[in-house]
């Protein structure tokens, strides 16, 4: 309702105009950080290989939110490592699984929120790795497989830490 000269303001007309903006600031509030996909293909991968690494620079500050791996034609065991520049380089988000004939999707690594300690971290599964941005990322793998049509898809969900999306 419009507001003219003369007219009583009532609360009504105030609560329309807070709850209107109140609303807007939640749903703001509520959106999911951005996200960047990296999807990484490795094609011939066999357990000789010399192929399986990829780097690239991280967009912004970030935390890694999902590792999923899927290998085809690749019968053994596969590493997937991830690693940063500087410090953490020594401390990879690991992903392991072994493959089969066809097409083998491995266990996604997965960073679910859950609130812990370090201790409480170990021998779970949750991705906590944190890069800042300009960071060089670096994807290593590797695999047992002597398998020559070999090929391994690695997916990487980064999400920002900083950001909203609209």
């Amino acid at each position: 309702m419009s507001i003219t000269n003369g007219q009583a303001i009532l609360a009504v007309d105030l609560n329309g105009i807070a709850t209107t903006a109140l609303t807007a600031m939640q749903a703001d509030a509520a959106r999911k950080p951005l996200g960047h996909y990296v999807h990484l293909a490795f094609k011939n991968l066999v357990a000789s290989s010399s192929y399986g690494k990829a780097k690239f620079v991280a967009p912004f500050d970030c935390f890694v939110e999902t590792i999923a791996c899927q290998a085809g034609d690749m019968v053994g065991a596969v590493t997937v490592d991830v690693t940063g520049d500087g410090v953490v380089s020594r401390f990879p988000l690991r992903r392991e699984f072994t493959a089969a004939a066809g097409t083998t999707k491995g266990s996604r690594l997965l960073y679910d929120g859950t609130k812990g300690s370090i201790a409480d971290l170990r021998g779970t599964s949750r991705a906590v790795r944190v890069f800042n941005r300009g960071s060089t990322i670096t994807v290593t793998v590797s695999t047992a497989s002597v398998a020559a049509a070999a090929h391994l898809q690695v997916l990487l969900l980064l999400r920002s830490f900083f950001g909203r999306d609209a």
